[in-house]
């Protein structure tokens, strides 16, 4: 498999995440192993020095009514009911 098409694989993941799709532990089960495979690759040094990583901005709501996400929601918990 080719860089870029792991890296579609680790945009694919956090959007599945963002809309709910799958849980966080699997997110990060399947991170970690796209991840670690990207970086094995033979030009991983060079990217990681020429790639910064890019940041995201991803608003969080709902997937069934859109409801932004309410004030309740704890940095631990992993899963919240939309009111």
């Amino acid at each position: 498999m080719e860089d870029r098409e792991i890296q579609q694989v680790l945009d694919d993941l956090d959007i599945q995440l963002a809309g709910g799709k799958i849980d966080l532990p699997t997110y990060q089960t399947l991170h970690k192993k796209w991840s670690s495979r990207l970086a094995a690759a033979p030009d991983a040094t060079v990217r990681a020095i020429s790639h910064a990583p890019a940041t995201v901005a991803v608003k969080l709501a709902c997937p069934n009514c859109g409801a932004p996400l309410g004030e309740r929601l704890a940095g631990t918990s992993q899963s919240y009911k939309c009111d």
